[in-house]
């Protein structure tokens, strides 16, 4: 066990980015340790000993943990201000939340911090293919690597997809640490627009992410 846990935490340490949540294969194999360590013998002094020692880390443990010492907590705050606060951690989402209109459905790029969206939506992981791509990109590169209106268009409209969130902030972080598809890029967008399958961008508080409402399908909209 201690040589399986020594290879766990070697692991961690080489080969990840050595985030608290990269190290938690380690706790159930520390824990059957810590286990051992504390029955390995019956003797009423060690009993004790193991006792007062687990009740100081319990105490402890639970006054961290209900302060904002450990992050974020909110025990007795009322759910509606909770959830307030959770949505301003992802921007782009809760300016959705207050201006998409009702049975708006919207394909993220990019942005995949979504728990706290209250509207439907289609989002993929940086660890999962691109729906934008998988959607949009054509089997060759004419016609500038997409495939024709109508088929995005008929493919949204299959997906019921209304609107496209990108954040191009998450889209250069990914490309900065785990990579990221260059099809999601400024000139595909460009290309989009000009392509009539999406209309120009809604007006949002930042530049770090736009918003773009696809284009109804019998609709062409006018290019300067």
């Amino acid at each position: 066990m201690w040589g399986y846990l020594a290879f766990l935490f070697a692991t961690w340490w080489l080969l990840t980015h050595r985030l608290d949540r990269f190290s938690v294969p380690i706790l159930p194999v520390a824990a059957l340790l810590a286990g051992a360590g504390a029955t390995w013998t019956s003797d009423r002094l060690w009993k004790k000993t193991v006792g007062v020692v687990l009740a100081a880390a319990l105490l402890f443990n639970l006054g961290f943990v209900s302060t904002s010492l450990c992050g974020y907590n909110a025990y007795l705050t009322d759910l509606s201000a909770v959830r307030r606060t959770a949505e301003k951690t992802a921007p782009a989402i809760a300016f959705l939340n207050e201006s998409l209109p009702k049975n708006a459905k919207v394909l993220c790029v990019g942005e995949a911090q979504v728990f706290d969206a209250r509207f439907p939506l289609v989002y993929n992981t940086v660890f999962d293919d691109s729906y934008l791509e998988r959607w949009c990109r054509a089997e060759t590169e004419v016609g500038g690597g997409l495939r024709s209106r109508d088929a995005i268009l008929d493919r949204f409209a299959d997906e019921g997809i209304t609107h496209v969130l990108v954040n191009w902030q998450e889209i250069k972080r990914y490309r900065n640490s785990y990579g990221y598809t260059e099809f999601a890029s400024p000139g595909t967008f460009a290309r989009l627009r000009t392509l009539g399958v999406l209309d120009e961008p809604l007006p949002t508080p930042s530049e770090a992410w736009q918003v773009f409402p696809v284009m109804p399908r019998g609709k062409a909209r006018h290019l300067q």
